[in-house]
């Protein structure tokens, strides 16, 4: 037992020098979109103008809801379904492929 006590003595000598740690963080500037809300009449004229009222009508109640959502526009699942909704409006009007280009540049614009 004592040379377990005495092999395990504490040894004397100098402690390394301690500095405190420094959190880095990098400084974003939000975006607020609850002050400047997207112009979805504008971008859905802009983008549409051959649509019909019914499907931009129809257009703008899948964008509301989706846009209804806090913080929408840094949630990808909300991006990604608020697409496939537009598309599936969209493919009663335009061929499946001129739909999804659609909707990616309505939701393109509305995030802009």
């Amino acid at each position: 037992m004592r040379y377990i006590q005495g092999h395990l003595k504490p040894s004397v000598g100098t402690v390394e020098e301690y500095r405190q740690y420094e959190r880095r963080t990098s400084v974003q500037t939000p975006v607020d979109f609850d002050k400047n809300p997207p112009d979805v009449d504008g971008i859905l004229t802009a983008l549409l103008p051959t649509a019909k009222t019914k499907d931009i009508e129809l257009l703008k109640e899948e964008i509301n809801t989706a846009i209804d959502v806090i913080d929408w526009h840094h949630k990808d699942s909300v991006i990604s379904g608020l697409r496939r909704a537009l598309v599936k409006t969209l493919s009663g009007t335009f061929s499946a492929v001129e739909a999804k280009s659609k909707a990616n540049q309505i939701v393109d614009e509305l995030l802009a």
